[in-house]
């Protein structure tokens, strides 16, 4: 599942194989949204969640309470039955499907981090078909971004119509057009951890990936 975006997803994956899914537009307060979908498409599939090999989550970056509501609700839902939960960056997952589809072996994903920054990561894809940071995850104001991107082939962003809005010609026409809106999907979240599991790579841990330092404020200081 993933709940990074505007656009959530959920899906039930065979092997390489989709077997179904559903996707909703996200509202605020909509958890029986998520729960409605794991129920329809545990029972399109057949399988009751015992049987599963895993139930797996993208954690970001994105939608902080959207991306919680999903790492909670795999975990609540794989514990009771023994199943593994697994958790993968739902950014990841959008670069492992550029690069499916592009042929591109470098993607870079970024998004609005709100408070006037964008969320970047530069990905490479290995020999080994994995997908990793080239460099730590960045955190920019919007004035820099366009040295940030100048140079990269193939960007994508779950919040491009927002960020065009915002950056107005702070971005060169030659960068806007390179720039491809898509949303992370359950269907590649899924192939993600499938193809890491293959690997033997660990989970991410269960936890957002949340880029802004957290906001502190103490008793009496807003007095």
């Amino acid at each position: 599942m993933d709940l990074s975006s505007a656009r959530a997803s959920i899906a039930v994956l065979c092997g390489r194989e989709l077997v179904c899914s559903e996707a909703w537009w996200q509202q605020e307060r909509d958890e029986g949204r998520l729960f409605e979908a794991v129920r329809k498409v545990l029972a399109t599939s057949g399988l009751p969640v015992r049987r599963l090999d895993a139930v797996v989550a993208g954690r970001g970056p994105g939608s902080y309470t959207g991306v919680r509501m999903a790492l909670t609700a795999a975990h609540f839902l794989a514990a009771p039955h023994e199943v593994p939960a697994y958790f993968v960056g739902s950014a990841e997952a959008l670069a492992l499907e550029a690069c499916e589809e592009t042929g591109e072996q470098r993607v870079t994903v970024m998004g609005d981090a709100r408070r006037g920054t964008v969320w970047l990561g530069r990905f490479q894809r290995g020999d080994d078909g994995l997908i990793s940071l080239v460099d730590d995850w960045m955190l920019l104001p919007l004035e820099q971004l366009h040295q940030a991107v100048a140079a990269e082939p193939l960007v994508i962003s779950p919040d491009w119509p927002r960020l065009q809005e915002r950056l107005g010609s702070l971005l060169p026409d030659g960068d806007i057009t390179r720039v491809r809106h898509r949303y992370p999907s359950a269907e590649w979240v899924g192939r993600t951890a499938l193809l890491r599991m293959s690997r033997g790579a660990e989970s991410d841990q269960r936890e957002p990936l949340y880029l802004h330092p957290p906001v502190v404020v103490r008793p009496g200081s807003h007095q």
